[in-house]
This record gives structure tokens, C-alpha cells and sequence, in this order.
């Protein structure tokens, strides 16, 4: 594509002197497109970065935010990962009336989830038919704006151009949240799975 929108940068930092370093935090701030940086630096991420993907275990999880907030949704999901531990642990140690107790715990938590992870997945289908919805009917009045009647509207096929970019931009945001939100709640939801 012409521009260009997408830069790689593969410890950018290296061998820069402050100077040139607060530069690059400002050029990379200041760019229209798409930055994918690979960094040791974390003040240099704690400054640039708005969305962290962590490699981890054959996985990449996207996180929506600056470093400090993957920080802390890695402690939060460290936290839970030994609470769970722990819990398998205590389990383990219960007489069987306890045993039961757990087991009906477990089994409402797991219906609970499910109907979590069926909502995301609803909410997730329903973006992306509204999306495509909006896609084809932007291509539809692109279409006719590029090749006009005598009888075309064109401040209102403009206008309503307009509306269907800003729809689809809502669209999508809510799009990309949803989905980092059941990626995230299917580790979750497949961690309780196997465990029980």
C-alpha cells in the first residue's frame, strides 16, 4: 500500500542516547499508522506501547492497553492461576461430603461460564453481521457515487457515507474488545474445563 501505514521495529532503542530516544517516542506517538515493535526497554513501552501481545506457552494474547495494564492482568491471571492451584490442592485433601460440595460448586461455575461464553459469542456474531451489513452497503452507494445516474443524490448518498463510517468504526471497536474479551475468557473457561 502507498503510504506506507506499518512499521516493524526491532529494538528500536539500541545504541540511542536520550535525546534521540524521547525523538522516537514522539515520531512513533505522532504516526497515523500501525507501529509493531519488539522491545527490552520498558520505559520506552511504557511510553509508546497502547497494545501489548504476549507470547507465552505457543499462545499470543492481545492486551488492549499500555504496559502497565498487561502488567497487571499478568499478576491478576498469576493470581488466579495459584488460587486454582491451591484450590485443586485443598480439593484433594477434602473428605467426600466436601467432595460434593465442590463438585455442585464446580458444575454451577460451569454453567455460569457457559452462559458467559455464549454470550460473547452472540454479541461477537451479531458485530459481525451488522459489519457486513454496513460493508455492503458502503460498497453499494461507493458504487453508485463512482458511477452516477442522472438522477443521483449526491448529498445524500455522501451523508450516508459518512454515517456508515462511523458506524463501522463503532462497530469494529466493539468488534476487537469482544473478542479480546472471549479470548481472554476462554483461557479462563478452558483452565476450568480441564480441571474438573
Amino acid at each position: 500500500m502507498n503510504p506506507p501505514n506499518f512499521l516493524v521495529l526491532d529494538e528500536p532503542t539500541t545504541h540511542l542516547d536520550i535525546a534521540a530516544r524521547e525523538a522516537l517516542q514522539q515520531s512513533i506517538h505522532d504516526y497515523t499508522g500501525t507501529v509493531c515493535m519488539v522491545s527490552h526497554d520498558i520505559e520506552f513501552l511504557r511510553a509508546s506501547a497502547e497494545t501489548i501481545l504476549e507470547v507465552r506457552g505457543h499462545q499470543v494474547t492481545r492486551f488492549q492497553g499500555n504496559y502497565d495494564f498487561y502488567r497487571e492482568k499478568v499478576l491478576v491471571r498469576e493470581k488466579d492461576e495459584n488460587a486454582e492451584k491451591n484450590a485443586i490442592q485443598e480439593r484433594n485433601s477434602q473428605p467426600e461430603a466436601s467432595r460434593k460440595d465442590l463438585r455442585r460448586e464446580r458444575a454451577e461455575k460451569r454453567q455460569e461460564l457457559s452462559k458467559e461464553k455464549k454470550r460473547l459469542e452472540t454479541s461477537i456474531a451479531s458485530l459481525e453481521k451488522r459489519l457486513d451489513f454496513s460493508e455492503t452497503e458502503k460498497a453499494v452507494i461507493e458504487e453508485e457515487l463512482a458511477v452516477p445516474k442522472p438522477d443521483t443524490d449526491y448529498a445524500k448518498l455522501q451523508r450516508r457515507l459518512s454515517e456508515l463510517y462511523v458506524d463501522i468504526a463503532a462497530i469494529t471497536e466493539q468488534w476487537e474488545k469482544d473478542t479480546a474479551a472471549l479470548e481472554e475468557f476462554m483461557k479462563i473457561y478452558d483452565e476450568f474445563r480441564s480441571n474438573g
